[in-house]
């Protein structure tokens, strides 16, 4: 694996790199961004400077790598997101805007018959950063829902972006990883169990009819959508804020 240390701003950087690859090694097969810098902080609270500070690692250096590389047949172009910028997080509103911006690009580039595809990680434990971080990082991620990752289903994930991010592969590029299932009733619930779209992660406890006494499985977004008959219904079943 070869990592460019230059600033991510520095077009001509990344032109240099490129002709140090073709100079000195194989062609290239393809490109893996796990560019990260994070800067939390509440967004009310957020200058310009810091919000930048964690854009630039990501949007820029992807903006030069699809850039620079244009023309180069590459069999796979990955860029790593979050886990967070899919079920938000609180304090990370510049983290998920690059992570954002980045899956942009890489549907951009699938339009253009181009290989691209984007990994939403979650917790990744035995290496890398969480594992630096130390226990405590971990055990709050797993209260937010994340489940861990080894470096082993590392391994197995980037493959299948790879396969999903081939321009005629007829997969989805767009791999979410790492949301473990929840339970209705778990005393500390997680933040994003309310969303309908990932009603299908909730594990809903069997509850007591009210008139017969017999128990009754909880319907999903989808069943109860499927069996509403008004639009009030449909509502409740998204809990649309508008009805």
């Amino acid at each position: 694996m070869l990592t460019c240390h230059s600033d991510a701003t520095n077009r001509e950087a990344w032109v240099n790199f490129k002709d140090d690859i073709k100079k000195n090694l194989p062609p290239l097969a393809g490109i893996i961004n796990g560019a990260v810098v994070l800067q939390d902080q509440m967004f009310l609270d957020m200058d310009i400077d810091v919000f930048n500070k964690t854009l630039a690692p990501k949007i820029d250096s992807t903006i030069h790598l699809d850039e620079v590389f244009r023309d180069a047949l590459l069999d796979f172009f990955i860029v790593f997101s979050s886990l967070s910028s899919i079920i938000g997080n609180r304090g990370q509103a510049n983290y998920n805007a690059a992570n954002a911006f980045m899956t942009s690009l890489v549907r951009q580039r699938l339009s253009r018959g181009q290989a691209a595809s984007v990994l939403h990680l979650g917790s990744v434990v035995g290496v890398g950063f969480l594992t630096r971080a130390g226990d405590v990082m971990e055990t709050i991620l797993v209260k937010y829902g994340y489940m861990p990752v080894s470096e082993v289903d590392l391994h197995h994930l980037v493959a299948q972006s790879i396969m999903a991010g081939l321009p005629d592969s007829g997969e989805n590029p767009d791999l979410i990883t790492g949301l473990r299932y929840a339970r209705e009733d778990e005393e500390t619930g997680v933040h994003w169990a309310s969303n309908p779209r990932f009603s299908h992660m909730i594990l809903q406890p069997e509850k007591e009819g009210v008139e017969t006494g017999e128990k009754k499985a909880v319907l999903s977004a989808r069943a109860q959508l499927a069996a509403a008959t008004s639009e009030v219904e449909a509502c409740q079943a998204l809990e649309c804020k508008c009805c």
